[in-house]
């Protein structure tokens, strides 16, 4: 259960996608004011453990915003990544190479990866 205390003209409440849901709601971000006519967009970070409950947190902040008539899309990069790997057939050799040298020793496997092709990464 969530819990709220009245704070000053707002509530404070123990709901960690509150900060969230104010940042991606407030009319600046949804009018682009203040970036280079690009699309809105969020990137949060969060560390591993965190995984199953920030993924749970992001469906629940996700249904919230389409309830306010906010149109989105949630993206996992890491899926993407996965994804892009798998299709150039590259995933599995990374995971050999990962079991090979265990998980202390895996940011050296970043020699793998050879540079993106064409058209991969739109800038």
């Amino acid at each position: 259960m969530l819990k709220s205390q009245p704070c000053g003209n707002h509530t404070v409440t123990s709901d960690p996608t509150e900060p969230l849901f104010e940042i991606l709601s407030h009319p600046d971000f949804l009018a682009m004011k203040g970036l280079a006519n690009e699309a809105p967009i969020f990137i949060h970070t969060y560390e591993p453990p965190e995984e199953d409950a920030t993924r749970r947190r992001v469906a629940n902040l996700a249904a919230r915003l389409k309830t306010a008539g906010i149109v989105l899309a949630v993206v996992d990069l890491f899926d993407l990544v996965l994804e892009q790997l798998e299709e150039e057939g590259r995933l599995h050799r990374i995971i050999e190479k990962e079991a090979a040298m265990g998980n202390r020793n895996c940011w050296n496997c970043s020699t793998i990866f050879p540079t993106p092709k064409p058209g991969w990464c739109h800038a």
